[in-house]
């Protein structure tokens, strides 16, 4: 494990592109009041073997980026404002959660070009406002996946697109609910069999974050039950896995690089902010779903809240309150020969 950047900001996602670029994004709400969000992209120097940052998108726009991707030679961020209005003594929130995609068009390096392919988000709304639509992910066929939030702790929503996942057309012409029930889903990924897995941060009284595998039509009980309740439910998809107190699931990949010692491939690579650790998973098939058949850590970073890889097995992971960025990578062949 190597640090390869100091960042001077809290970061909030990392994502790695199909040739290795790697790019993070961050917020800033400045002193002279200046607000919105950047993205650094985290490049190695072939010649000094040192690791340089740059700035290649910062915009009032990237307010709240909770979510980025890099795919195709283009980003795309989930953001959110938050717009509040009174009347009468009755305050309702604006809809501000946005899928914006960004490019570069004149081949300069830096992402001039944004456009909106999904509005009508939900975003940052009352009465917890740190909730808003976060990770995203796509699917082999181009169908975008997006994890949006519900606006309370443990209450239903008026909206229609608070506390589930969504699903886009690969056109981005159309956009369904996939799946809901959920509170503040944060980390999502497509896993094995190209199936859909996304974690889900508990209630204030902290029962336990969740780790789901996420099933087309189906609800995973938020606000209605939570895990270790003594509460008789039917109905309601089971998580998959349960931290324990104080654990705090957020980022979450899943690794299949070859280059990647045996035990280390086709595991699930998840953060826990609290705990300051990064849990390996191994899932096994059980019925239309999967259990969890390990759980070991894999690393300790303070406060990690994201964490991606590359195709050639080289993990880089986000510590939030460190203001740092992290490589870990498998043992050279160099390295193996030497210690063999």
């Amino acid at each position: 494990m190597e640090k390869v950047a100091d960042l001077q900001f809290p970061p909030i996602r990392v994502a790695v592109s199909e040739e290795g670029k790697v790019y993070v994004c961050y917020d800033f709400f400045e002193s002279a009041g200046v607000i919105g969000g950047s993205i650094v992209e985290i490049s190695k120097d072939e010649t000094s073997g040192k690791f340089q940052k740059k700035i290649v998108a910062s915009s009032p726009l990237l307010m709240r980026c909770y979510g980025l991707v890099a795919r195709n030679g283009e980003l795309f961020v989930s953001r959110s404002g938050i717009a509040s209005n009174a009347n009468q003594g009755n305050i309702s929130y604006e809809t501000t959660g946005a899928i914006t995609q960004l490019r570069d068009v004149d081949g300069d390096g830096y992402f001039e070009f944004a456009h909106d392919i999904v509005t009508g988000l939900p975003g940052a709304q009352g009465p917890e406002t740190m909730h808003q639509n976060n990770g995203i992910v796509f699917a082999e066929d181009g169908s975008l996946f997006i994890a949006s939030a519900s606006a309370a702790d443990r209450a239903l929503d008026d909206h229609p697109w608070a506390g589930v996942v969504l699903r886009t057309s690969p056109d981005f012409s159309k956009t369904e609910v996939f799946a809901k029930g959920f509170r503040n889903p944060f980390g999502i990924m497509i896993g094995p069999d190209d199936e859909l897995f996304m974690t889900d941060n508990d209630a204030d009284e902290n029962p336990g974050d969740e780790l789901n595998h996420i099933i087309q039509g189906e609800h995973y009980g938020h606000p209605f039950v939570v895990p270790n309740e003594p509460v008789e439910s039917a109905g309601f998809r089971d998580p998959i896995f349960v931290g324990e107190h104080e654990w705090n699931f957020l980022g979450l990949v899943y690794a299949t690089s070859q280059s990647l010692p045996e035990e280390y491939r086709n595991c699930v690579y998840m953060t826990d902010f609290m705990q300051h650790a990064i849990w390996r998973l191994k899932l096994e098939k059980s019925g239309d779903t999967y259990q969890v058949k390990l759980i070991d850590k894999f690393a300790s970073i303070s406060s990690p809240v994201d964490i991606a890889v590359t195709e050639s097995g080289e993990f880089f992971v986000l510590s939030r309150f460190g203001q740092n960025a992290y490589i870990i990578r498998p043992p050279r062949a160099d390295t193996k020969a030497k210690n063999e």
